[in-house]
């Protein structure tokens, strides 16, 4: 599997519905030149890192489905749609799809 605090110049990280574990490895959030992460279902647990707030080049983001708990650092809340963090039962501080009130579980 490839390090991430290793891999400084990726554009994308796409491992998607490959059923991996575990919590997200915050190194990713390292990776200044990264632009599009889709680590959607899977079953990655706990919380988003909150040093996925330093990539300023992310334009593309989906952690859905997952099991995913906590609160979505606020920068990521406001960039990217519910789409991107729906799937998650234990995760808040997004904007529902269905309404603009902020979803709170």
């Amino acid at each position: 599997m490839v390090k991430f605090h290793q891999t400084r110049m990726l554009s994308t990280r796409e491992v998607e519905n490959n059923k991996f574990d575990g919590k997200i490895p915050s190194t990713i959030g390292n990776i200044s030149s990264i632009s599009q992460i889709d680590l959607s279902q899977n079953k990655f647990a706990g919380e988003i890192p909150d040093s996925f707030t330093k990539l300023v080049n992310l334009n593309s983001f989906n952690v859905s489905h997952n099991n995913l708990s906590g609160s979505v650092p606020s920068l990521l809340s406001k960039r990217f749609n519910a789409s991107s963090f729906e799937g998650n039962f234990g995760l808040c501080g997004y904007r529902s799809s269905k309404s603009s009130s902020s979803i709170t579980r």
